[in-house]
């Protein structure tokens, strides 16, 4: 029976250190996938992908007067608006020279900080050119790495636009929160589908101010049917939503406003993993919106860096080899318990390694950076 303990206790430690330092292999379709999931390493270990985020100063508008200094709404052909000519010509910058200021550099800065919090990004590393304004994001190359990219380029902007005249009726400046709704109902074929609504509360001037769009944009009306009787009708005006710079349709006040807040939809489905995605943005939409607006528009571009870090498999080969000369010592100083003792210490190590990997645990370097903005998971 001891014997019989040994062996099982013994080919469970192979079968455990193959898994961990092999794998284990099957195939899938047209190729052979490893069962045993990868380390989680973290950006000294892998590829990194760099944010550069740049002030955009482009012209967002150019702006002719005549010599009355009426602005020129129609340029007529044959006319050359030109200063020689008498007409004042003015560029509206995207961003404004005094938007450019170090208040505003830090600001952006620790918006972003709070973005890539929300967003779960693990480890990432922010730097800002205090004199240029550049911003500088360091990520690891993963799945969400994109997803990340995406919320760090939006605006934070909440706009509420009379459709026809394009007049901003209320901004970001009056929302005091933001959060989510969610309801089900039935759909024809009976299936449950799932919605998802952004609910923005705003301060005491903003509540007045939704209050007044909503008796202004509805108006009550009445109509002499053809038997005299007298019908009240509503007739409502359109409204445009704004979400980072995107239109998210338009729609009538009726249909958004609800107990002094507006809820915008924002995804519906009747398939619950399609609708979890949908959930998972609509968070996003809503920690950007807590945020804060950017008080700056950047351009963003972006590298991916290579990894030729090759420490990670220099520690492995470290580990194996210390491991290694250890056995030795075992089996040499005392025989067959010395041959045990280093089984159990393989398989306990093998085990270990393999929970690593099946564990949230990112494995990386100790950093101390006091200039830079730096955080891990």
């Amino acid at each position: 029976m001891k014997a019989l303990k040994v062996l099982t206790i013994g080919l469970l430690i192979v079968v455990i250190t193959i898994a961990s330092l092999i794998g284990i292999y099957k195939k899938d379709e047209y190729r052979v996938r490893n069962l045993i999931p990868d380390y989680k390493k973290g950006m000294s270990f892998s590829t990194q992908r760099l944010i550069s985020m740049k002030a955009d100063d482009s012209v967002q508008e150019t702006l002719i007067y005549d010599k009355e200094g009426n602005l020129v709404k129609n340029k007529e052909e044959g006319i050359e608006y030109t200063e020689e000519n008498g007409y004042k010509i003015e560029e509206i910058m995207v961003n404004p020279n005094e938007k450019l200021t170090l208040e505003n550099f830090e600001k952006s800065k620790n918006i972003l900080l709070k973005r890539l919090k929300n967003l779960n990004a693990g480890e990432y590393k922010l730097t800002l050119n205090n004199e240029t304004g550049e911003i500088s994001v360091l990520i690891q190359e993963n799945d969400n790495s994109d997803m990340i990219s995406y919320y760090l380029e939006q605006s934070g902007k909440f706009e509420l636009v009379d459709a026809e005249t394009e007049e901003i009726l209320i901004d970001q400046t009056h929302l005091k929160d933001a959060g989510l709704l969610y309801s089900q109902h039935l759909d024809d074929d009976g299936k449950t589908e799932y919605h998802v609504f952004l609910q923005l509360k705003f301060d005491k001037e903003g509540t007045t101010i939704i209050n007044e769009l909503n008796k202004n944009y509805v108006k009550k009306t009445e109509t002499v049917e053809e038997d005299g009787e007298t019908k009240e009708q509503s007739v409502s005006k359109e409204l445009t939503i704004l979400l980072n710079g995107t239109s998210m349709g338009t729609t009538i006040m009726t249909n958004i406003f609800y107990n002094n807040t507006v809820a915008i939809p924002l995804g519906s489905s009747t398939d619950s993993a399609e609708f979890t995605q949908i959930s998972e943005n609509a968070s996003n939409i809503v920690n950007i919106l807590k945020n804060g607006a950017m008080p700056i528009v950047y351009n963003q571009e972006e590298t991916t860096e290579e990894n030729v870090n090759n420490l990670f498999e220099i520690y492995e080969l470290v580990f194996l080899t210390i491991q290694i000369i250890i056995c030795i010592y075992l089996i040499a100083r005392f025989k067959i318990k010395g041959m045990l003792a280093s089984m159990l210490s393989i398989g306990f190590l093998c085990t270990e390694l393999i929970v690593l990997r099946y564990t949230n645990v990112i494995i990386t370097e100790t950093r101390n950076d006091r200039n830079n903005s730096f955080r891990t998971n």
